[in-house]
């Protein structure tokens, strides 16, 4: 096991990041920390399309915070995978000077127990619990900023 991992991007453009791990593993604690970036996607845990005869069980990830500052997303930030695997809590926190395309309290293919996303400042197109993947328990909050669309469950 993985106890802890912290990631803090700062100035770069890039394609994606992905907090968690590939194919197997179990992390405590995945951080990541992004200032005045641009990026297409970020996710934790397996990031790709999911592959007949992956165990969602073999990627576990306890933890998951995401703090965003000034961060331009064009695709989907995800608090869960976009393949399989597991995360038991997660928390996305959304800044002044963020331009988000998809907010996701869970993931696309995977299994979210617990997604939190907290909302202070700039703009997303559109927030929602559920992309493909199983969310147990969501808990979106907007305090400040603006939302397009927002959708408790997952987008039509």
């Amino acid at each position: 096991m993985l106890p802890n991992t912290f990631i803090h991007i700062k100035n770069v453009k890039l394609y994606g990041v992905n907090i968690g791990g590939y194919f197997e593993g179990n992390i405590g604690k995945a951080e990541l920390v992004m200032d005045n970036c641009q990026v297409e996607q970020i996710c934790c845990g397996d990031c790709e399309k999911p592959i007949n005869g992956k165990n969602p069980e073999k990627l576990i990830i306890n933890e998951v915070d995401i703090r965003l500052n000034n961060v331009v997303c064009n695709g989907n930030a995800y608090i869960g995978s976009g393949g399989f695997g597991v995360i038991n809590k997660g928390r996305m926190e959304i800044n002044e000077g963020c331009m988000i395309n998809f907010a996701i309290a869970g993931g696309s293919n995977g299994y979210t127990r617990f997604g939190e996303i907290i909302i202070n400042g700039g703009t997303v197109n559109v927030l929602q619990s559920a992309n493909r993947g199983i969310v147990d328990k969501s808990h979106l909050v907007i305090n400040d900023g603006m939302v397009d669309r927002f959708y408790a469950g997952g987008s039509p």
